[in-house]
C-alpha cells in the first residue's frame, strides 16, 4: 500500500487481471474506485491504472508467477490466512500487528496512503500526478497533501537556483 497510494479496500478489490507487471508494464487497474460500484444508466466510472514502483512490480509479478499460478483472472490478488478473498478487517488487523511489533501503536491502513502522498510530494511529484493516482475526482482532496511540501520547498529552490546557474542566464539592469 506503501508503493501504491490505493486505498484499503481497492487493494482488496484487486483481481489477477488488473495487475499488468510483465511487458515492461509496471500498472494495477483499480476497478470502479471509491464509492464507483457500476449502475445501471451510470455514466462517470472512477476505474483508473495506477503506476507502481519496479520493486512491486517484480514482487507482485514473482507472487503470481508462484502463489497464484492457477489463479483465474478474476480470482482476488490477495487471500487471507484461510485462503478466502482479503477483506478490509483482516488488512487492517494485519496493519495494526506489524504496527505493534514495529513501535509504532497508531498505524492503520489509511495511514500508509498518506505516507505514500507525502513521500510522492516530497520526492518532486506534482500534485496532479497525485490526483490521478489517489484518484481523487477533485483537485481540492489532493491539495490536503500539499502541507507536506513545506519541508520540500527550499529544496526545490536550492534546485531552481542551480538549474539557473547552470543556464547562464546574463539579465540586464
Amino acid at each position: 500500500m506503501i508503493q501504491t497510494g490505493l486505498r484499503p479496500g481497492e487493494v482488496c478489490s484487486l483481481q489477477k487481471r488488473d495487475v499488468a507487471v510483465r511487458y515492461g508494464k509496471r500498472q494495477v487497474y483499480v476497478r470502479h474506485g471509491k464509492w464507483s460500484r457500476p449502475r445501471k444508466g451510470q455514466i462517470k466510472d472512477k476505474s483508473r491504472w495506477v503506476t507502481i514502483t519496479r520493486s512491486l512490480a517484480d514482487l507482485l509479478g514473482a507472487y503470481l508467477d508462484r502463489a497464484r499460478n492457477g489463479a483465474g483472472r478474476t480470482y482476488p490478488v490477495s487471500l487471507n490466512r484461510w485462503s478466502r478473498p482479503l477483506r478490509y478487517r483482516n488488512l487492517y488487523d494485519m496493519i495494526k500487528s506489524v504496527g505493534r511489533r514495529a513501535g509504532l501503536e497508531d498505524l492503520r491502513p489509511h495511514r500508509l496512503r498518506h505516507t505514500y502522498s507525502t513521500f510522492f510530494l516530497n520526492s518532486g511529484g506534482g500534485l496532479k500526478a497525485l490526483q490521478e493516482q489517489l484518484g481523487h475526482e477533485h483537485y481540492r482532496t489532493t491539495e490536503i497533501y500539499a502541507k507536506s511540501l513545506e519541508s520540500a520547498k527550499e529544496a526545490a529552490v536550492d534546485d531552481f537556483e542551480n538549474y539557473l546557474e547552470e543556464q547562464t542566464i546574463y539579465i540586464e539592469a
